[in-house]
């Protein structure tokens, strides 16, 4: 209780900041820091807890889906913070570039330098993005909850669908190595 009114109050705060254009460029990162934490020490025990009665193997599953769901859309967002942060710093180098262009007269000349200069900008800016280590940590930790959120879905839904004529993959998959195995069988019957 304690620990998700103390994540609501920053949130709050973090929001302030952010109406007020008082946010620091480490402000995303924060913000993000403590919405796990404050996750992880509220909801997200509650997705652990195992469940009892006879439909506790469904109602773990689900838990485990809302989960991972929560985890992907945190990594996620992580990850879209770290992809506006050059964006946003080739603005603000871009705006104090052009105040320069801006002072001579605006000919198709000058439009064709800061096309230019908006292009090298952005390309340096994102090509250190895709070099840094905390880019691809990023971008991998997203990868990996995506790939859970995944799996933890389709192992959802292949449960729900058991009690319904509609075939699974798991029992296609079945399917399709038995026949593989029978052709294998037919062929080595012909040859022998």
């Amino acid at each position: 209780g304690q620990h998700w009114m103390e994540f609501v109050t920053r949130m709050g705060e973090r929001a302030s900041q952010v109406r007020k254009g008082e946010v620091k460029p480490d402000a995303a990162r924060e913000m993000y820091d403590s919405w796990i934490r404050g996750y992880e020490e509220s909801l997200g025990r509650l997705f652990h807890i195992p469940s009892v009665g006879p439909a506790r193997q469904l109602i773990d599953k689900h838990m485990l889906g809302v989960d991972s769901y929560v985890r992907y859309q945190a990594a996620l967002s992580d990850f879209y913070g770290k992809m506006v942060q050059p964006g946003m710093e080739a603005l603000n180098e871009l705006a104090s570039k052009t105040q320069e262009l801006a002072k001579g007269p605006m000919t198709p000349e000058t439009f064709e330098k800061f096309y230019q200069l908006l292009l090298k900008t952005v390309e340096q800016r994102f090509g250190m993005l895709f070099r840094s280590p905390p880019f691809l940590a990023a971008l991998e930790h997203t990868m990996h909850a995506s790939l859970e959120f995944y799996s933890q879905m389709n192992g959802l839904i292949e449960e729900q669908l058991k009690g319904t004529p509609v075939v699974t993959r798991r029992e296609l998959d079945d399917v399709l190595r038995e026949l593989e195995e029978l052709k294998r069988e037919v062929r080595s019957v012909g040859k022998g």
